[in-house]
């Protein structure tokens, strides 16, 4: 289970380090060791829902870091999905996604201290 930092949301502009991030049409490992987990833009196509899973590891097994299958409904277009408070993750960030459609995703995170 991932440690909560305490903090209820995420605001870009509050970070004290830069945010990095990543883009992919296909699931992916984000990120590779140590850090904080932020949230997830998922961006639809306009019509075709994307079901995604993230999972802090490099691979798709292991401890998700949201619970569940998470859907983002098609006709949306984008959805930034964050939990209650930012997550320490200890191995890194992967995300997989299904879609009949188009659609990319970016993780929200910032290096561990």
């Amino acid at each position: 289970m991932q440690k909560p930092l305490g903090k209820s949301f995420y605001n870009p502009s509050d970070r004290t380090t830069p945010a990095t991030s990543s883009g992919t049409t296909a699931g992916a490992t984000a990120v590779t060791g140590e850090c904080v987990f932020h949230g997830i833009l998922i961006q639809t196509d306009g019509s075709n829902d994307v079901t995604f899973n993230t999972y802090d590891n490099t691979t798709a097994s292991g401890t998700r870091i949201l619970t569940g299958d998470l859907v983002v409904a098609g006709n949306t277009n984008k959805e930034f999905v964050n939990p209650p408070v930012s997550l320490h993750c200890s191995t890194g960030i992967h995300v997989t996604c299904t879609c009949a459609g188009t659609f990319s995703w970016q993780v929200f995170y910032d290096d561990a201290d």
